[in-house]
């Protein structure tokens, strides 16, 4: 595929992704969110310490990542359920996952691609943990700075 077609690929996904990251932040936590640095994942770009994966699947292969570190992921099901985890456990991978299904759904909802479709979330968690990507995608990270925390969205796709 051209860097042109992967390029235009991906804002098509990703500007939805994005904009239902921001939005589901508002909506379900109360928080502003400050979108930073958008880079080129590499093999060293080191994920938080919980990550739910998505798989996407269609006109478009693809993973999308939500990655938090524990505090605002304990943050984050303090808001949700009024809960305060102490540990990364399974209420923790349960809140991290349905948020992150939100993420996803809201997204396909914007992206208008009857063919699109999600998989299911899945949670990683613990220090040095890796996520791989499509063999031919280039992923790619979003930092950000929210009231509860800092996290990151990462993405690579392909088209089918």
């Amino acid at each position: 595929m051209s860097e042109v077609m992967e390029a235009s690929l991906t804002a098509k996904i990703i500007n939805p992704v994005l904009e239902a990251t921001i939005e589901t932040f508002d909506i379900m936590l109360g928080c502003a969110v400050t979108r930073k640095e958008l880079n080129l994942k590499t093999r060293e770009t080191p994920f938080h310490d919980i990550t739910a994966v998505i798989g996407l699947s269609g006109t478009t292969n693809g993973t999308i990542c939500l990655s938090l570190p524990k505090e605002t992921a304990f943050e984050a099901v303090f808001r949700m359920l009024e809960m305060r985890p102490e540990e990364i456990d399974e209420l923790v991978c349960d809140a991290v996952g349905e948020f992150s299904n939100v993420v996803g759904g809201t997204a396909k909802d914007k992206i208008k691609d009857p063919d699109m479709h999600l998989g299911l979330p899945n949670v990683i968690y613990g220090e040095n943990h890796h996520v791989e990507f499509p063999t031919q995608a280039h992923p790619m990270y979003v930092k950000y700075d929210s009231d509860i925390g800092p996290f990151m969205v990462l993405f690579g796709f392909v088209a089918s």
